[in-house]
């Protein structure tokens, strides 16, 4: 059987004990509802040793939705950087092409002849007053 299957059942479960212990509120509920306050008690008490010897026997088990032994896995970092860390492996950046205006550059920086790249230079370029 399969985890999900696993997991049915034991939903089943505790909707079965859910249902018992609804029961034992309303019949609290009615003995509570009597004229004579020591019948009441009596009766009250007589409904909770009716519901409590049931789990001392373990007739009704303690049920989880999941298993105890399921395996939760190895904790390996924020799902976002496993994925993005995944496709980084698989997604190849290539640069593109930049060309850079000269007319648009600041005094300090030292273009090169092709116009690919940049350096900062402590000497102001002469360069014609483009708006």
């Amino acid at each position: 059987a399969g985890i999900l299957t696993e997991m049915e059942i034991n939903v089943k479960k505790i909707e079965e004990k859910s249902a018992i212990v609804h029961q034992e509120i309303s019949d609290i509920k009615l003995k509570m509802q009597e004229k004579d306050l020591v019948l009441c008690l009596i009766g009250i008490k007589e409904e909770i040793k009716r519901f409590t010897k049931p789990q001392e026997e373990d007739i009704l088990p303690e049920v989880t939705v999941v298993a105890g032994e399921l395996s939760l896995g190895v904790y390996k970092g924020p799902l976002q950087y496993r994925v993005w860390k995944e496709m980084r492996s698989i997604i190849n950046p290539v640069p593109s092409l930049v060309m850079l205006d000269p007319n648009t550059a600041h005094p300090n920086l030292i273009l090169s002849e092709d116009l690919t790249s940049v350096k900062y230079g402590d000497i102001e370029q002469q360069l014609p007053d483009n708006p």
